[in-house]
C-alpha cells in the first residue's frame, strides 16, 4: 500500500499536518503489522513521514534488513527493484477486491455478514460519494455500469493469479527461506480474493433485480448468471468449512476466510432472487 499511503501523507502535509498516527494492529482481526509482510507498509509510512522522498525500494530494503531476510546473500545480488515492483502490485489486487470501485465492500477486510449490510457499507456507513462528489453514480445498477462493477471482480482474480504465478517461478535472488516464507504469506491469497469476487458479485446483483434497475430485457439474463454465482457461492462455502474443519492456523485467518458471513450473503441473495 505505499502509493496510497504516499497519497494521504502528501495531501494530509499539503492540509497543514505536521505528524501522523500509525496503527500497527487491527483490533477487528487481532493481527499486528509487526508479525507479517504488512510490516513494510509500517515502516514506509514512517519513513514518509519523515522524508515524502523516500523511494519504495528503499523502505522494502529496510524491511529486508530488519526482518533479517537477506541472510548471508550480498544485497547486490538481490533484486529489491523487482522484489519491490512485484509488492506493489498487491495493492490493486486489494483495491478490486474488498472495495468496488472504492467504494468500501468488505467489514474489518472480512467478508460482510448479508447483502444489506454489503449495501449499507457502501452507500451510508463509509459512502465514499459523501465527502468526494465525483464518485456518485459509480455504483449505479444500469446494466452497463453492472457490468463494468462485475468486470473488476474479474480482474482482481487474474491479477492475484498473475502474481502468485510470478511469485512461484521468481525468487528475486532471495534465501530459499525467505522465498518460501514470501510464499507461505500468500498461500491463501486466491481463496481470500476468489470468496469475495464471489460475494461481491452476488450482492450486485441481488441489489440490481430486487430493485429493478436494470432493464426488463436483461432481466432473465441476469437471474440466470446471478444463479450461477450463487451455486458458485455455496460450493465455495463448502470449501470454507472443509477448510475449517481440517487445518490448523492461526485464528485471523479462518476469520477473514469467514464462511459465516458468506452463508449469509447466499441466503438473503437466494431470498431476495426468490429461491
Amino acid at each position: 500500500m505505499l502509493s496510497d499511503l504516499r497519497e494521504r501523507l502528501a495531501y494530509a502535509k499539503s492540509q497543514g499536518a505536521t505528524g501522523a498516527l500509525l496503527r500497527t494492529e487491527w483490533e477487528g482481526v487481532d493481527v499486528s503489522a509487526f508479525d507479517h509482510v504488512n510490516k513494510i507498509n509500517l515502516i514506509g509510512a514512517a519513513q514518509l513521514t519523515q522524508n515524502m522522498k523516500e523511494t519504495d525500494r528503499k523502505i522494502v530494503l529496510r524491511w529486508l534488513r530488519e526482518e533479517k531476510l537477506l541472510g548471508r546473500r550480498v544485497e547486490s545480488a538481490i533484486d529489491v527493484s523487482g522484489l519491490t515492483r512485484f509488492l506493489l502490485k498487491t495493492w490493486q489486487v486489494m483495491r478490486k477486491t474488498i472495495y468496488i470501485d472504492d467504494f468500501v465492500f468488505a467489514t474489518s477486510s472480512q467478508i460482510p455478514l448479508d447483502v444489506n449490510k454489503a449495501w449499507y457499507t457502501m452507500t451510508f456507513y463509509h459512502c465514499l460519494s459523501t465527502w468526494d462528489t465525483s464518485a456518485a453514480g459509480r455504483l449505479d445498477l444500469n446494466y452497463a455500469n453492472l457490468q463494468r462493477l462485475l468486470a473488476e471482480k474479474d480482474d482482481a482474480l487474474k491479477l492475484v493469479r498473475e502474481l502468485l504465478n510470478y511469485l512461484n517461478k521468481k525468487d528475486f535472488g532471495l534465501p530459499a527461506t525467505t522465498h518460501r516464507y514470501l510464499k507461505d504469506e500468500f498461500q491463501f491469497y486466491d481463496m481470500y480474493v476468489r470468496g469475495f469476487a464471489l460475494c461481491a458479485k452476488a450482492c450486485l446483483l441481488a441489489k440490481a433485480l430486487k430493485d429493478g434497475a436494470v432493464e426488463s430485457a436483461r432481466q432473465s439474463e441476469l437471474r440466470a448468471l446471478q444463479g450461477k454465482i450463487l451455486q458458485g457461492l455455496s460450493d465455495y462455502i463448502q470449501e470454507l468449512k472443509a477448510f475449517e474443519d481440517k487445518t490448523s492456523h492461526p485464528f485471523y485467518v479462518y476469520l477473514l476466510l469467514n464462511h459465516r458471513n458468506a452463508q449469509g450473503i447466499l441466503a438473503q441473495a437466494r431470498e431476495m432472487l426468490g429461491k
